[in-house]
């Protein structure tokens, strides 16, 4: 029985609930960290990935990990990609016998 699927979550979605608990506007943010509020804002709508950069000046403002922000996007491009093309690579690619 395959496992049940949940959605996707981008790391935006975490960044948006983040400035909510704190009260800071996406804008704020922005000139915080020294990059366009529409980086801030695509990122928050999901329309744009967490960059290795825009994880380290959120590390250091939020003084959380940049891995944890990376790792957010890598977990979520994996479960995207799972979604998209999983059941053609299982269909298409076979396991190594060597690694059996």
């Amino acid at each position: 029985m395959a496992k049940p699927r949940i959605t996707p979550i981008h790391p935006g979605v975490y960044l948006k609930e983040i400035l909510d608990e704190l009260g800071v506007s996406q804008y704020r943010l922005a000139q915080e960290l020294g990059v366009p509020a529409m980086r801030i804002s695509h990122v928050v709508r999901g329309q744009r990935p967490m960059t290795a950069e825009l994880a380290l000046r959120l590390g250091r403002y939020l003084d959380l990990s940049p891995r944890y922000w990376l790792h957010l996007q890598s977990r979520y491009d994996i479960d995207v990609a799972e979604d998209r093309v999983g059941s053609r690579v299982v269909r298409e690619v076979r396991r190594s016998r060597a690694v059996a």
